[in-house]
């Protein structure tokens, strides 16, 4: 009963509406109406970023919420009250404002204490005022309070969260704020800034302390409210901002240009033709080449559109997207490398090889086989390579080896014959005609050269130089001449013929 006693005897708490601040004339330095000021700093949009302040009622020792929205001198436009209605818009002397005080948490009173009192004059849906007060008496969680405005009066309060301490003194010698603006020279900077005004004005504000930012879109200009120092590093800030615009927008283009191709690369992959085939996982490097360059290759030769490589799995996968089925199949004629084993016996590996590897180097320069090995302890050919290639070196190695026995047979025949040359020589002379490893594949080189003569019956024999006496006028040269031609690594130069030598 004494606490519903005492909350009656608080001062009448005015509404908003009556709030006794001088207006601001044209004699105070005014230059223009109230709502002509407010456009100064707002956007054609109509976004604007303003302070929370708050706004002294000196006769009713009171503080209201307020948006600082402009500032002229000494003096300061505020929007009262948490709406926009041009009708709670105000200029008011620079000394009656102060920031909103931040919130200090629990908040114990002692009595005799100043403090402020959170009321709600135009209802609790409204913004709140704060009255100055002093603490009387505390009794538990009742707290007994005098107010101290020309309304005086006075209330219990059930705890202390109404309360906060009292900054009615505000300390100042000029005015906190000041309002600053400055051109944005370069248009695509200041289109930008357009187009990112709320995030970049609550990115400046935010960061710098100012209480206000707004874009003038007719003169390109940033306008802002704050304190000198609040303004000079939002300055800084806008200005960073700008330096980075031109990356932004690159990469904003680089953004719509890969979105672009993104769309068109899915659509080719949707709509045409798709060949997959596996590979060895070793023969993966081949694929792909140093840097990705087989697959670049293969793309710019066969047309296709994709090509990709998924090395999951024990045999990887190769996938090719192109626009018709012979591109792809082109493709994997270029990227399908494989390998192959192909058994030979182990007197055919140095006919294969050939002198000092003559055999393969050919092999390789005509079927464009990559690699190329004998594996001798397993007697077999080893073949890397696309498939194309490799197919081409099997062929080659199969015909190559079939001359092999056709040399083996003939080479035999001439065996018997030198036999039979051996049987109807004289003496010591008939080993003159053994022509036997080395000395039977150089049979032959360099002889004929000169001029000798032959026999009696006038036969070329072994093409030496100048006149020949081993050989008796009675002996038969035709035998061994015919075995002489019949041996086809014999080149000799030798000139043949009856009566005179080569």
């Amino acid at each position: 009963a004494a606490a519903s006693s005492q909350r009656a005897r608080q001062p009448p708490l005015l509404p908003l509406a009556s709030l006794k601040l001088a207006p601001f004339d044209g004699k105070n330095g005014n230059r223009g109406s109230s709502r002509e000021s407010a456009v100064l700093i707002t956007s054609q949009s109509g976004r604007r970023t303003m302070a929370l302040i708050e706004v002294q009622d000196e006769e009713q020792r009171c503080f209201f919420e307020a948006k600082l929205i402009d500032v002229q001198g000494e003096q300061y436009f505020v929007q009262l009250g948490g709406g926009e209605d041009a009708a709670q818009q105000r200029w008011v002397r620079w000394d009656l404002v102060r920031e909103a005080p931040r919130a200090t948490g629990d908040f114990s009173a002692a009595p005799e204490d100043l403090v402020e009192v959170k009321c709600f004059p135009d209802g609790e849906s409204a913004p709140p005022t704060w009255f100055e007060a002093q603490v009387k008496v505390i009794k538990g969680e009742f707290i007994k309070i005098v107010f101290t405005g020309a309304a005086g009066g006075e209330e219990v309060l059930d705890g202390n969260e109404r309360l906060r301490p009292c900054s009615t003194k505000l300390g100042r010698t000029k005015p906190a704020y000041v309002r600053q603006s400055f051109p944005v020279a370069d248009p695509q900077v200041f289109d930008w800034f357009v187009q990112s005004e709320a995030r970049l004005a609550q990115d400046v504000c935010a960061k710098s302390g100012i209480v206000a930012f707004s874009l003038e879109r007719r003169s390109s200009q940033v306008k802002m409210l704050g304190t000198e120092k609040a303004i000079d590093t939002a300055k800084m800030l806008v200005d960073l901002h700008g330096r980075h615009m031109n990356d932004m927008q690159r990469m904003h283009t680089e953004r719509e240009v890969l979105a672009s191709k993104l769309k068109v690369e899915k659509e080719k992959i949707e709509t045409g033709q798709t060949l997959e085939f596996s590979i060895e996982r070793e023969l993966i490097g081949l694929v792909v080449g140093k840097g990705g360059r087989a697959i670049a290759d293969a793309k710019k030769t066969s047309g296709v559109d994709y090509i990709k490589v998924t090395q999951a799995g024990s045999q990887p996968l190769v996938t090719v997207v192109g626009p018709t089925q012979e591109s792809v199949e082109a493709a994997r004629e270029l990227l399908e490398f494989v390998t192959e084993h192909v058994p030979v016996l182990p007197e055919q590996v140095g006919w294969l090889i050939g002198r000092g590897g003559r055999n393969f180097k050919d092999l390789q320069d005509k079927t464009k086989v990559t690699r190329l090995n004998v594996d001798k302890i397993k007697s077999q050919v080893v073949l890397v390579g696309t498939r194309t290639a490799v197919e081409a070196a099997k062929l080659y190695i199969e015909t190559h080896l079939q001359f092999l026995s056709e040399f083996e047979s003939e080479r035999s025949e001439s065996e018997k014959l030198r036999k039979e040359l051996r049987g109807i020589g004289l003496g010591e002379e008939s080993t003159e005609y053994e022509l036997s490893g080395r000395a039977y594949e150089r049979a032959g080189r360099g002889s004929g050269r000169g001029r000798g003569r032959g026999g009696s019956n006038g036969s070329l024999v072994a093409g030496g130089r100048g006149r020949d006496d081993r050989v008796s006028s009675n002996q038969e040269a035709g035998p061994l001449a015919m075995a002489q031609s019949a041996d086809p690594t014999e080149g000799g130069r030798g000139r043949g013929g009856t009566g005179r030598g080569g």
